[in-house]
């Protein structure tokens, strides 16, 4: 049973793809028997437990077919506690911009009519702008010092999904298909509007990212207060580049941290709405021709709303999966490991393994 659980959830044995994980196979063995196959009627009743779920939090967020972005800030708002950490300052932004500013951002009528603030073109730059602009984006950031960073909360900004796309298209970028994006140094979460018009899920797809991205800004902003002494602007560059997704099961550079990110905005989807347990089974299933297909809750709405045009997601199951297993094979508390998660930000995949396997 390990052995099969491992070829569907990862595509091949651990000690295979990972070889200096074979000191532990029996500990992985242990942890992968106790994993279970559940029916496929299973999956059948949880499509429509979240189509449940869209109805009441779409009646609870949305009344009247109003804007969401109301009711996405005032989530952030209403945080407990409603915090303060360190995002670029807006003397700051306002250097950024007149030194290196975003040339197509600037060149787009339409965009520049929306009357954005400095912190939002900023934001917005992550998709406006070529390699070569980011590039040298990337090398300001290095020189910054932590006072180059002012105390304020995230917020939640709309653009129009099809008036980005043409620019990100322009640029060599991609929205990202679940319809929000979001700039750490910035605070900025970007909320694509119009892209969700052709999901069953709309309200849920994106309420879920908004909570995801939200956790991920404030753990990237109290990891530099934590770290204060050093090169805010350097942490800064190496956190929001793309970080080599060495193990070749994980889509994530990082996904120890993506981890995190989304049991918090779980917790707190929970708070808004209730999910019932079966959603959280973060199991695996078989259709009738033997396909594999993950129960996995965020799993469960990529594949929903054909996230990205595929229909059978598993990569969020696969982190999950990844991130227990390395909680199993350490001595440390579920409460010591998601802390030393959180302060290895920087790390990718295989630099955290090595790290965490320090406490087996």
């Amino acid at each position: 049973m390990s052995s099969e659980h491992q070829q569907n959830i990862f595509g091949g044995l651990l000690i295979d793809l990972v070889p200096s994980l074979e000191a532990f196979e029996s500990e992985i063995d242990t942890f992968f028997s106790k994993q279970k196959v559940l029916s496929y009627e299973q999956k059948i009743q949880c499509n429509d437990q979240l189509l449940t779920i869209e109805k009441e939090l779409h009646s609870k967020l949305k009344p009247n077919e109003s804007s969401l972005l109301n009711s996405l800030n005032n989530l952030i708002n209403k945080k407990d506690p409603a915090e303060s950490t360190p995002f670029l300052s807006d003397a700051a932004i306002e250097h950024i911009l007149n030194t290196h500013p975003p040339t197509t951002l600037e060149a787009s009528p339409e965009l520049q009519s929306a009357g954005f603030s400095n912190r939002t073109k900023l934001a917005l730059s992550r998709f406006t702008e070529d390699r070569n602009w980011q590039h040298s984006y990337h090398e300001i950031l290095n020189k910054l010092q932590f006072s180059d960073f002012a105390y304020r909360q995230p917020e939640c900004v709309e653009v129009s999904a099809h008036k980005l796309a043409t620019l990100a298209t322009t640029s060599g970028h991609t929205l990202k298909p679940w319809g929000l994006s979001h700039s750490k140094e910035t605070g900025v979460i970007i909320y694509f509007d119009g892209h969700e018009s052709n999901v069953p899920t709309p309200t849920l797809l994106t309420v879920a990212v908004f909570l995801h991205y939200l956790h991920e800004v404030e753990h990237y902003s109290k990891f530099l207060e934590a770290n204060k002494n050093l090169q805010a602007g350097q942490l800064t560059k190496n956190i929001i580049r793309s970080k080599e997704p060495i193990l070749p099961f994980l889509t994530d550079g990082n996904a120890h941290d993506e981890t995190i990110y989304w049991k918090e905005a779980l917790r707190d989807l929970s708070k808004l709405i209730k999910i019932p347990p079966e959603l959280l089974t973060n199991g695996i299933t078989k259709d009738n021709d033997n396909t594999v297909e993950s129960l996995n809750f965020v799993d469960l709405i990529w594949n929903l709303n054909s996230i990205g045009g595929i229909k059978n997601h598993m990569y969020h199951l696969q982190q999950e999966k990844w991130f227990e297993l390395l909680t199993h094979l350490t001595t440390l508390t579920e409460e010591e490991f998601g802390q030393k998660a959180k302060n290895s930000l920087m790390l990718d995949n295989l630099s955290f393994m090595q790290k965490l396997l320090k406490y087996t």
